[in-house]
């Protein structure tokens, strides 16, 4: 992210269009990495490690943009996570956003063929959208072994963005990535009746997500506290017996220190705002790869 320039969404939406290439309907590309900013570089680094079964990273400390920052980069299966803190006192975009806005996802990073421009979308998806080219560091190795009781590190299936106006969102980061998602379809939230649409990258899915009709529940309340930003992520386990089923990962998020916070029955939400910056989303295994397909194998 060093050396970033902010442009405006509607200036690269043919940068990215042409990124993406037609290889696939629905597609747009991969997520590089996921920007979450952190109070405690380290102990987040730690439970983020711990939770998905990947070695502590390195902290590293330098700058960004300018800024003053430790950071880390946990690898997993199918993308990186980037935590970031602000490390100095001054009015960076890090440590004002840690400032007024706690921690969370500031960013994703798409390679776009980019050379760090940066586009703010704070009006549509609460967050930050890095284009960075095809980079020089190596993958992420779907295939991986991970250490403790998972036998591959785990994938992230997709970042939930709760909205106000799914209509806009969902037409915004469409312009962006000259992306199709899928369809707005209705579900039963764990409160109240909720809307979805999904973008597919190659890697990750991003999930649109608004109450219905302006009802009250599960993402009204979110976003009356937070916000519009990155809800949760989606997580995918994987252990010796193959892909763990929902009961395996609400017993694994609750070990490392997740509460329950809203079950919709075929889904639930784990709060681990306090380690991740996030909540994380439990689901059927079927559903992982069904509405969110991502590359990974199979133990």
């Amino acid at each position: 992210m060093n050396g970033r320039t902010l442009v405006a969404a509607a200036g690269l939406a043919a940068c990215l269009a042409a990124a993406a290439g037609a290889e696939q309907a629905g597609r747009g590309g991969s997520i590089e990495h996921i920007g979450v900013v952190v109070r405690d570089v380290d102990a987040s680094a730690a439970a983020y490690a711990a939770l998905a079964g990947t070695p502590a990273p390195v902290i590293t400390e330098g700058a960004e943009a300018g800024e003053a920052v430790r950071t880390a980069r946990i690898r997993l299966a199918n993308v990186d996570i980037e935590l970031i803190q602000p490390a100095g006192a001054g009015g960076g975009a890090f440590r004002t956003y840690l400032d007024t806005r706690g921690q969370g996802v500031q960013h994703l990073a798409l390679r776009s063929g980019g050379s760090g421009e940066q586009v703010d979308m704070t009006a549509s998806l609460g967050l930050m959208v890095d284009l960075v080219g095809p980079g020089t560091d190596a993958a992420p190795d779907p295939s991986a072994r991970a250490g403790g009781d998972l036998d591959h590190p785990a994938c992230i299936t997709h970042v939930g963005i709760a909205v106000r106006d799914m209509a806009a969102s969902r037409a915004a980061l469409a312009a962006l990535t000259g992306m199709e998602p899928t369809p707005v379809r209705e579900f039963q939230a764990a409160r109240g009746r909720a809307v979805y649409s999904v973008f597919r990258f190659d890697n990750v899915s991003v999930e649109l997500l608004q109450q219905v009709d302006g009802q009250l529940g599960t993402y009204t309340d979110f976003l009356d506290r937070y916000g519009q930003r990155a809800h949760h992520l989606g997580v995918h386990f994987r252990g010796g017996g193959g892909t763990l089923d929902m009961a395996q990962q609400n017993a694994r998020i609750t070990r490392h220190g997740g509460l329950l916070a809203a079950d919709g029955g075929g889904h639930q939400y784990y709060d681990l705002w306090p380690r991740l910056g996030l909540h994380v989303e439990t689901l059927p295994p079927g559903t992982n790869d069904t509405v969110y397909p991502h590359p990974h194998a199979e133990p």
